[in-house]
């Protein structure tokens, strides 16, 4: 997946999230550390990533540095979809139970 300002590329496996420079086909430091990672979304700016996992959370980083951005945002069932808002200000989690996180 692409960031907004096309100058990140996102990939995810089994362990964890790969940020790339775009632009130079290079990896952007080791992988995010969040086992079996899926769907991963960036915010509007580009300037945070948000991933989710098996664990039943959500982690935010900062996109440029690679580096989390305070504790992970858990669930109790499966986190099914996230969203920023237009600004960016919010992000929105929704698990399998039918509970949303802001």
């Amino acid at each position: 997946m692409f960031s907004p300002d096309s100058a990140l590329l996102v990939s995810v496996d089994t362990g964890g999230a790969q940020l790339w420079d775009a632009a130079t086909g290079r990896a952007l430091g080791d992988p995010l550390p969040h086992g079996a990672p899926t769907e991963p979304a960036f915010s509007p700016d580009s300037a945070h990533l948000v991933t989710i996992g098996i664990d039943h959370a959500a982690r935010l980083w900062n996109s440029a540095r690679g580096v989390s951005l305070g504790d992970p945002m858990p669930h109790d069932a499966e986190v099914r979809d996230i969203s920023f808002s237009l600004d960016g200000a919010l992000l929105a989690t929704v698990s399998a139970d039918h509970k949303v996180r802001i």
